[in-house]
């Protein structure tokens, strides 16, 4: 079965969120009726050879739920391998 998947600039995901993250959560899962969470991606910083790349990766489902690190990535031929995945915070 497929997963339902929306693709959202960070500019709806995040307006009027404020400081209080309980405000946060209620206006995007009203904004995202049956949403189970949010996963977040950065733009990837590529070294100048092209070949390792590195991604700010993020997963949020409300309140004190959800975690976030980064992925260290590799070019292989013309794909790109995960090497390394570091969690560096939990909630």
């Amino acid at each position: 079965s497929r997963i339902p998947v929306s693709f959202v600039d960070s500019n709806s995901v995040h307006k009027g969120a404020g400081r209080d993250p309980d405000a946060y959560w209620k206006a995007f899962f009203a904004a995202f009726p049956g949403a189970k969470g949010l996963i977040t991606v950065s733009r990837p910083g590529i070294s100048a050879d092209g070949q390792n790349a590195v991604l700010r990766i993020g997963m949020g489902c409300g309140g004190r739920c959800g975690a976030w690190g980064y992925a260290l990535l590799r070019r292989i031929g013309e794909r790109w391998h995960v090497t390394r995945f570091v969690i560096e915070r939990v909630s």
